[in-house]
């Protein structure tokens, strides 16, 4: 996980890999590690400003309009699940798909056409979720943030899948 968290700087990840293997503590390599990644985004977002705001722009987008679609299916369960009409929580497990889905879809998206920003993007989206989303709803702020990393992961892993294929490793 640190190789792909650091693959941009592979000096660095050599750097903090041989000082914990010369004995620095747990909590030194962690706190490179997250200084490293920090820096690593902001200079992402710096050098492609623009590519960030569109690859925002393009996740809230896909999110919007994989949410209309999802809040049909939800009203259309809810009256199947409830049709007296009676108010009750949709706490169960089986609305949180629901849930995800918009995310995932987003950040599957976001990843799959903005790759050179793709990581400050993500800490970006999470910073306007959260403040909105976490006093009001925090199991569905969690399940957004959740969908969009495994969204994003899941055509990291692809993509890395695909280009290990091709070169014969």
């Amino acid at each position: 996980m640190i190789q792909w968290l650091l693959r941009n700087n592979p000096s660095l990840l050599g750097d903090v890999l041989e000082e914990r293997a010369s004995g620095r503590s747990r909590a030194w390599y962690w706190r490179q590690v997250t200084v490293a990644v920090a820096r690593s985004i902001i200079i992402e977002g710096r050098q492609h400003p623009v590519l960030t705001l569109r690859a925002i722009a393009t996740a809230l987008l896909v999110y919007l309009g994989v949410s209309i679609v999802n809040a049909i299916g939800y009203g259309y369960l809810w009256g199947y699940f409830y049709p007296w009409g009676a108010y009750a929580e949709p706490t169960t497990l089986w609305f949180m798909p629901l849930v995800i889905i918009p995310s995932v879809a987003a950040g599957w998206v976001m990843a799959r056409t903005h790759r050179p920003c793709m990581e400050a993007a993500i800490v970006a989206i999470a910073l306007i979720w959260v403040p909105m989303e976490m006093p009001a709803h925090p199991w569905i702020c969690t399940g957004n943030i959740v969908g969009l990393l495994l969204g994003a992961f899941v055509d990291i892993r692809r993509q890395d899948a695909f280009f290990s294929r091709r070169s014969g490793r």
